[in-house]
């Protein structure tokens, strides 16, 4: 995927190629690239998440499990190497998105799973929800640096951190507001065109 860059993917004669091993042996045990992509993909995530649990582990405080959660998840676009791996997978990975979605909202869910008990330690309102917004605000920030080929610096872990924290015990100050009933749908205002 690194070789074939951002503009097109492997094809399955380079892959086979690159291994050293016959078409029908690619084909024994990948239906197509597309499977093969989602496999690298998913293999590239749970690399991520046993890192991410193993770092966090190290720590007993949960504001500090949170920044080495986030520190990891930023650290894919610090060494440009990885970076350069990583935007590569990323950009393969959406090419397959809209084929299986499924993966990448798994993905982010574990991701998330790892901070519900951080978060409901320091007293979050609603520890899955908060945890998917974080999830998806590190993520958004962390494909960012990669594209931009831009290291993180502390700074940017610490604003992070420093943003969820506030946000969580922001929240835990205050009482928590009257949910609408779960089937409700968000109403969004019509527009008029001018003129």
């Amino acid at each position: 995927m690194r070789d074939a860059g951002m503009t097109k993917s492997p094809t399955v004669s380079s892959i086979v190629a690159a291994a050293g091993v016959s078409r029908e042996t690619f084909y024994r045990h990948f239906r197509s690239k597309d499977d093969l992509v989602a496999a690298i993909v998913q293999a590239g995530a749970d690399r991520l998440l046993g890192y991410l649990k193993h770092q966090m582990q190290k720590a007993s405080k949960p504001e500090d499990q949170i920044r080495r959660w986030t520190e990891g998840i930023l650290a894919q676009a610090s060494n440009a190497e990885v970076a350069r791996t990583t935007r590569a997978v990323i950009w393969h990975g959406r090419h397959i998105r809209a084929y299986r979605p499924l993966e990448t909202t798994s993905t982010h869910r574990a991701l998330a799973g790892l901070l519900v008990e951080p978060l409901r330690t320091l007293g979050s309102t609603d520890p899955p929800r908060d945890s998917r917004t974080m999830t998806e605000a590190t993520m958004g920030r962390m494909e960012s640096l990669i594209w931009e080929e831009t290291p993180p610096t502390q700074p940017d872990v610490n604003h992070l951190v420093n943003y969820f924290l506030a946000a969580i015990r922001g929240a835990a100050d205050h009482p928590k507001p009257p949910q609408p009933h779960a089937k409700t749908r968000v109403q969004v205002p019509k527009t008029h065109a001018p003129g």
